[in-house]
C-alpha cells in the first residue's frame, strides 16, 4: 500500500526517493532511503501536482513515508538488521 495516503497498492507504487539532499547532486543518485508511494503521492512529493505545497511540507510527506516504509519492511521480514 501507499505508505503516505494509505491507497492499496493498485500496481502504481513505487520505492520514491528523497529529492531533498541527502547525497543528491548533479550526476549523484540520493541515498537509498526509499519511500512506497503510489503515483499521486509521487507527483506531490516531486512537485509535478498541488504546487501551492511548499518544499517543506512535500519533504515532511516524503519523510513520513520513508519512516513508515522502513518500518513495514522491519515489521513484514524484508529488511533485517544483524550484527556487523
Amino acid at each position: 500500500m501507499c505508505m503516505s495516503c494509505g491507497r492499496p497498492n493498485d500496481g502504481t507504487i513505487v520505492g520514491a526517493h528523497s529529492n531533498f539532499g541527502d547525497g543528491k547532486g548533479m550526476g549523484q543518485k540520493s541515498n537509498d532511503v526509499l519511500a512506497y508511494v503510489c503515483l499521486d503521492c509521487h507527483d506531490i512529493i516531486d512537485g509535478r501536482q498541488h504546487k501551492d505545497l511548499d518544499r517543506t511540507m512535500r519533504e515532511a510527506l516524503f519523510y513520513h513515508a520513508a519512516y513508515e516504509s522502513t518500518v513495514w519492511l522491519l515489521k513484514t521480514g524484508y529488511l533485517k538488521v544483524g550484527k556487523p
